[in-house]
């Protein structure tokens, strides 16, 4: 929680049904123009069985440091997207420093990919694309800053942007602290103090984010692993497909394969079941044209179509079959509005 904060949102006093929404229409404020989505498998409250009387419970409370707004939020698993639509209707000027407190967070802008976790940050530029993924409930401090102050510091500011500074050690660890001192603190600032606080804290983020790019995976690391990521998504379909097949077929070591997944924050097999199924779900918005449901599964490298049926579920609220379902209905319905308009 802020020390003090000039304004407050929440959705406590909101009907459960609403908050969500409200939530969305609130953080434009704060941020900027973004769109919220809930991942389904979140849509059950603690203490509530039904999905529809969910709440969505988030806290947000910001202040103003000279040129820096400072922010903090308590929210609920959500993605986060910023369009390059919404940033024509309303570009900022600014990059966004997320400081998770609790929780996990991931990001993904220009290609890159971080995994920011309690005491790490990660700088976003606010007017670039962006998607933004918390898994499950989180709390963070979200530092927003201009970067006309920001850019001259940095020694490659095309590439400091979505790059993880660890807040364990060295100067990560000293502008952590200073990030979140500062948002603790419960006595506003003099001028004085606010322009010498603000020159202080840019600095010392932008030589933490110096030294994280210098030390970031190098280019060829990268393409490694979208190498990696390419000989999955060719060889989804079979359902027996190991680390150690993929690190055969490229050359290189099982080692090698297994630390270049870590330092994108993820594991050989959640992402092989995460590409599964979202090219499962992409072949069952076909309709009937993709066969059915137990071929879908087949052609996706599920060997078991019940356990296919529960990993969908869980990962997207409905059975396979209640998609395809679903489908059917929406196609019929354009069918009818179709003849309706022609008068057949």
């Amino acid at each position: 929680m802020l020390g003090h904060a000039d304004r407050t949102w929440h959705t406590h006093d909101i009907d459960t049904s609403d908050q969500f929404s409200a939530w969305e229409a609130m953080a434009a404020e704060p941020f900027a123009p973004v769109t919220l989505s809930r991942p389904r498998e979140d849509a059950i409250h603690d203490d509530q069985d039904d999905p529809a009387t969910a709440g969505f419970l988030t806290s947000c409370a910001a202040h103003t440091v000279g040129d820096l707004g400072v922010a903090w939020l308590d929210s609920g698993a959500q993605r986060v997207e910023r369009s390059s639509r919404q940033i024509g209707q309303r570009a900022n000027g600014v990059y966004f420093l997320n400081l998770p407190l609790a929780g996990k967070g991931i990001a993904v802008q220009d290609g890159r990919l971080s995994v920011t976790r309690a005491g790490d940050f990660v700088l976003i530029h606010g007017d670039r694309p962006f998607t933004l993924d918390f898994e499950s409930r989180f709390e963070q401090i979200a530092i927003t800053i201009p970067r006309e102050l920001m850019d001259p510091l940095l020694a490659e500011p095309k590439k400091s942007n979505c790059v993880v500074v660890k807040g364990d050690s060295g100067a990560g660890a000293i502008a952590s602290a200073t990030i979140q001192s500062l948002a603790a603190q419960r006595t506003p600032f003099t001028v004085r103090e606010m322009q010498g606080i603000t020159t202080h804290v840019v600095g010392l983020i932008a030589l933490a984010l110096s030294e994280a790019v210098q030390q970031s995976p190098t280019p060829l690391r990268v393409h490694r692993f979208q190498c990696i990521l390419d000989v999955v998504d060719r060889r989804l379909c079979d359902p027996d497909l190991t680390p150690t097949d993929v690190a055969r077929e490229l050359s290189i070591s099982l080692s090698y394969l297994t630390k270049l997944f870590a330092e994108h924050g993820m594991s050989f097999g959640r992402t092989v079941l995460a590409r599964r199924l979202d090219r499962a779900n992409a072949l069952l918005s076909l309709g009937d044209s993709a066969g059915s449901v137990t071929h879908v599964a087949t052609a996706c490298g599920f060997h078991d179509s019940a356990y296919f049926s529960r990993a969908y579920r869980a990962r997207f609220g409905l059975t396979p079959s209640e998609r395809r379902a679903s489908i059917g209905t929406s196609a019929d319905g354009i069918r009818r509005l179709s003849r309706s308009i022609g008068g057949t």
